[in-house]
């Protein structure tokens, strides 16, 4: 009896020290607990998607600093396994004080990630994506007020797997960098486009970079990038050639420059390949083919010494596209002419044009439907 008046005592005496020691406690149930629930919530809303399915390996969570880590993501779609997506670190770092407005804001980053897409189906047309779209669009915005400040990716990988009849080698884009800034679900509010700027590897030891900038996730999204991709070797793809055109690429690089716009569904563009070191066949290797095999390919050989420029010694075309965004239409006559015209008359340019017919509307609408 007497023990327990003297507790009683202490406790009156130091009810201070008593909460701290209560709030300690519940802190540390709160963070070991807190977790596992979190990872278990998320693994589950994952499993009962209809879209996607996946898991979350572990998570750790700092409640003070607002700080998320994700390890060991594996998403993919459900349906058709379009794409598989797996992410090595996953940090998310939320700031507190936009939470006390009713506004998410957080900055994300994400170390080691590994993409596998899968093309060659049919088309989707543009009313069908126009619907894709908007569903998530409508879906990310009945969510709370969210702003993504930054996203920055270092080493992804992608692996781009054709399953068309024409389907070229497994295309790798390696040890890219990416950074996107100033996407919202709340795009009236944004007063600068958002920007995604990225540079990394390819296949046949390319070097690509490139950005987009759009006016954000709204109705009616205006969109305008430009990739351009620096001294690819073909040579990578020696295995089409020789299933659909029965030749080696002894030699070969490959410039590319590649810009776009978009709006109302509809897009303009072009592409502007440039070849240099062309070469059909290899002399030292004329005994292991055929008469038929050697002839074709010096016939190639000839063409392209016809075509190349003698100042730049490169071949080029200016391929140019507009339409609707499921089908945009090509003019092969005159492509056909961009190339001639660089043989004969004035040399393609390496570079950007930016002689686009649309100029999409980059800065979003105040008020979204």
């Amino acid at each position: 009896m007497q023990t327990f008046a003297k507790k009683s005592r202490w406790i009156k005496r130091h009810p201070i020290l008593l909460l701290i020691l209560s709030l300690s406690v519940a802190l540390l149930i709160f963070r070991t607990l807190l977790p596992s629930t979190l990872l278990y919530f998320v693994n589950n809303e994952i499993q009962n998607s209809k879209k996607i399915t996946g898991k979350i390996q572990d998570l750790e969570l700092g409640v003070l600093s607002g700080r998320i880590v994700l390890h060991g993501t594996q998403i993919a779609a459900k349906s058709n396994r379009d794409f598989d997506v797996n992410l090595g670190r996953t940090e998310v770092n939320l700031r507190w004080w936009p939470l006390k407005k009713g506004r998410l804001k957080f900055d994300l980053k994400i170390v080691g990630a590994l993409v596998v897409l899968n093309i060659g189906g049919p088309s989707k047309k543009t009313e069908d994506l126009n619907k894709e779209y908007e569903d998530l669009r409508r879906e990310f915005r009945a969510t709370w007020p969210t702003y993504l400040n930054s996203l920055n990716i270092d080493d992804l990988n992608v692996r781009i797997i054709d399953r068309s009849d024409l389907a070229i080698p497994i295309f790798r884009i390696l040890e890219t960098k990416v950074h996107l800034e100033g996407v919202s679900n709340r795009p009236e509010n944004q007063f600068e486009p958002a920007r995604l700027v990225f540079d990394g590897r390819t296949s046949g030891k390319g070097i690509f970079a490139g950005y987009l900038l759009f006016s954000g996730i709204e109705a009616n999204p205006g969109l305008k990038g430009e990739i351009k991709l620096r001294k690819m070797d073909l040579r990578f793809l020696n295995p089409f050639f020789r299933k659909h055109a029965n030749l080696d690429l002894e030699s070969g690089q490959l410039d590319l420059f590649f810009e776009f716009a978009v709006q109302d569904w509809r897009v303009d563009g072009y592409v502007k390949p440039i070849l240099s070191e062309i070469k059909f066949i290899d002399l030292d290797k004329k005994k292991e083919k055929g008469f038929w095999r050697i002839l074709w390919e010096q016939m190639l050989t000839f063409v392209a010494w016809v075509l190349k420029n003698e100042k730049t010694d490169q071949i080029a075309a200016k391929i140019r596209f507009s339409g609707q965004l499921d089908g945009p239409d090509t003019n092969p006559v005159s492509a056909f002419g961009t190339l001639v015209r660089n043989a004969f008359i004035e040399a393609i340019q390496s570079g950007f044009d930016r002689d686009l017919k649309i100029k999409p509307r980059l800065l979003p609408k105040k008020k979204t439907p």
